[in-house]
């Protein structure tokens, strides 16, 4: 993953490539409550996308596969909503000795985030390359909107926050319902 990747996922949510506002800062739904979503500003960066290839995609569905083993570990009998793996993250944060390593929640959570992302809201998983170097996302096949789900674990991950996974998911498909954003 790419730390410099890291510094445009700072907010909680980088959803497009090409902003047109200033920072906004608004409260969205979920079925757990509500979540504030800033949106703000990032200077244009001229990207590439490319599809996944199989084999990471493969690597992907994987740690999407071993993130419930994770889950099971923190929260038994847990459904598998994104709140179970939030419950599950600060868990895991809280434990003296990690069963886990950060390599692997970061893996497996964000194998798990993306993965629902790209089959509940028609995005697909791409890779990103820009001055910064390489990173993988998911893109929206209609909009020009982008999430990071690796790099917004790994920032959790450092940074100790938690509760996140399920305030992406309903801000991602807030902005695609809105369709504020550039058609593809």
């Amino acid at each position: 993953m790419n730390i410099a990747r890291l510094r445009l996922a700072a907010l909680p949510l980088l959803l497009c490539a090409v902003v047109s506002c200033g920072k906004e800062v608004r409260t969205i739904s979920t079925p757990s409550g509500s979540v504030e979503v800033t949106k703000e500003p990032a200077e244009p960066v001229p990207q590439h996308f490319e599809l996944l290839p199989e084999s990471e995609l493969s690597q992907v569905e994987s740690d999407a596969a071993r993130a419930k083993e994770f889950l099971n570990a923190y929260v038994p009998g847990a459904a598998g909503s994104l709140a179970d793996f939030d419950k599950a993250f600060l868990a895991w944060q809280r434990e003296a000795r990690h069963r886990f390593s950060s390599k692997d929640v970061i893996a497996m959570l964000g194998a798990q985030l993306g993965q629902r992302l790209v089959s509940e809201l028609d995005m697909e998983w791409v890779v990103v390359t820009d001055q910064y170097g390489r990173d993988v996302a998911v893109r929206s096949k209609q909009f020009e909107v982008i999430s990071f789900p690796f790099a917004s674990v790994a920032k959790r991950v450092e940074s100790g926050q938690y509760e996140f996974m399920e305030g992406i998911y309903y801000a991602v498909q807030e902005a695609i319902k809105n369709g504020n954003y550039k058609a593809r």
